[in-house]
């Protein structure tokens, strides 16, 4: 197909149309924002290109979008035709970019804010065959998303790409946060969710990071955590907890039997495929080094944080912020202290407000435009 749109991209003519690849099933938080308000920034047609569909149309998403399937003939017409590009990561269209030529503008666009290292250097000295797959992967990106200078400095050093690739604009999740707070939209969960998070319970979501198969996450990984335990904890205190694991962790057997849809819900992809319409019914967020608890900072809540083999990830992973200052909430070890500090931050002020409101302003974006409008911007990367 990559050989077809080479010649296709010779036959049609460019458009002012925009298209947004996704790289998961479902629409992600940055997706619904930029498909629910591209639409109300300009005149321009918006398609969303999934290799599985049926998983977008499951959502019921009431907005004016073209869904195309990827490596069809149909989506080689709309890639072809359309100037701007929008894609998640740099494996995402790798093939097309590599034959793209003419006016096209691919523009990458995060999976969010990191706050741990690249998976892909660590530990490992980069060989020559390393060097020529990254020019490939990074082949045809004119502008790589980041939300501040922090993070453009960081990802520029981690990637080895010039500055001048990234541009500051900011994630589509966080004016979809903004948007949800302020009552401009309503969340979007699946048929069915709603009133697991609307109980009338104190609701919190644990969400575990992947370790990139390096070695196995572990649910709750605390001293003296047993199950019936901690659902006595949560029946006693009028708790719900939630569970999110990585998409690619889904299949994973270890947290299942955690789950008994009364005291610990599961809350993956089958509730919502973005995950800031989760965390818009949230009272709290606990994690190891999973970067959601930044998509939770908007809301204002107490953040948990539980240290799943903490040095061993700092060997293996690397975290590249300050972990006391760039994790505002309490660090717990041990069953007690789990329960202790989860339900003093339910019940007062957990005493991270203000470090929370630093973290704000460092890594998340200052907002004079939205993403959206400042994705339509025609200026390149270098300015």
């Amino acid at each position: 197909m990559s050989l077809v749109f080479f010649f296709a991209n010779i036959v049609y003519k460019s458009e002012d149309c925009i298209l947004i690849s996704l790289d998961y099933p479902g629409l992600g938080s940055d997706e619904l924002d930029l498909i629910t308000r591209l639409p109300e920034e300009t005149d321009s047609k918006v398609y969303v290109a999934s290799g599985s569909p049926e998983e977008v149309d499951a959502q019921e998403v009431s907005i004016d979008f073209d869904l195309v399937e990827k490596n069809t003939i149909e989506f080689v017409k709309v890639l072809s035709r359309c100037k701007k590009v929008v894609i998640k990561s740099r494996f995402d269209l790798h093939g097309y970019r590599f034959f793209s030529h003419g006016d096209k503008e691919y523009i990458q666009l995060y999976h969010g804010i990191i706050t741990k290292g690249y998976a892909r250097y660590s530990g490992k000295s980069g060989s020559l065959t390393d060097e020529l797959k990254d020019l490939y992967l990074y082949s045809g990106i004119d502008r790589q998303v980041v939300a501040s200078d922090v993070e453009r400095f960081y990802r520029s050093s981690a990637e080895g790409r010039h500055p001048k690739k990234f541009v500051e604009y900011g994630y589509p999740r966080y004016d979809r946060a903004e948007d949800l707070i302020t009552g401009e939209r309503s969340p979007v969960l699946k048929e069915g969710q709603l009133e697991k998070v609307e109980s009338g319970k104190r609701n919190v979501l644990y969400a575990p990071t992947h370790k990139d198969s390096e070695y196995s996450t572990q649910v709750l990984p605390i001293e003296n955590f047993e199950p019936n335990d901690l659902k006595s904890f949560l029946e006693e205190n009028d708790i719900r907890l939630f569970l999110r694991m990585h998409p690619s962790q889904e299949d994973q057997e270890s947290y299942k039997d955690l789950i008994d849809d009364e005291h610990v819900i599961y809350a993956g992809q089958d509730m919502s495929t973005s995950s800031v319409d989760i965390l818009y019914y949230m009272d709290a967020v606990i994690t190891d080094y999973s970067s959601i608890y930044v998509d939770f900072l908007p809301f204002d809540n107490p953040i948990l944080f539980v240290q799943d083999d903490h040095q061993e990830f700092i060997d293996i992973r690397g975290i590249p912020f300050d972990y006391d200052l760039y994790f505002p909430g309490e660090k717990v070890h041990d069953m007690e202290g789990f329960k202790h500090h989860l339900l003093e931050s339910l019940e007062n002020d957990d005493g991270y407000r203000e470090d929370r409101g630093l973290v704000r302003t460092v890594l998340l974006p200052d907002k004079r435009k939205n993403t959206a409008e400042q994705l339509l911007d025609e200026r390149d990367g270098s300015e």
